[in-house]
């Protein structure tokens, strides 16, 4: 079945039960959605009809050319077959149309390598938030 994208201006109901199936039922997150996601594009991946997978990107209010990926999840039955680097290198293309030429995000600690391997680099120390070490990882993209 092919992979298919769809971006959407502020928050879907494609990405809203994806990230609550992740975020909110498997990892136990409370503040899942926040005021960002109105002024976020909200990338969702379908295998056919079914959302499979979600993330949003905006860009830095104070630097058009810096912009933020984040809510990134896959829904767990469809984990490890290479969903998660289609749609993070989809929402890149999608952040360089918009002019942006950085990407930055706040990676749980345990997806770093993931974010690594695809050209992510670290920047900062790890941080706690919502009671979950993450650490600030950057990308050029252009």
């Amino acid at each position: 079945m092919k992979l298919t994208f769809k971006a959407h201006e502020g928050l879907c109901a494609d990405a809203m039960d994806i990230r609550k199936a992740v975020f909110v039922e498997e990892q136990g997150f409370d503040d899942e959605f926040d005021d960002i996601d109105r002024r976020s594009t909200h990338l969702v991946a379908f295998l056919g009809k079914l959302a499979v997978a979600t993330c949003r990107y905006f860009s830095n209010l104070n630097d058009q050319e810096e912009h933020f990926v984040g809510r990134v999840a896959v829904s767990k039955p469809f984990r490890g077959r290479g969903i998660g680097i289609l749609l993070l290198a989809k929402a890149e293309r999608g952040i360089i149309e918009k002019g942006g030429k950085r990407s930055r995000l706040a990676a749980q600690l345990q997806a770093r390598k993931f974010y690594e391997k695809h050209g992510y680099y670290p920047v900062g120390d790890v941080f706690i938030e919502a009671g979950c070490p993450h650490i600030w990882m950057e990308k050029k993209l252009v």
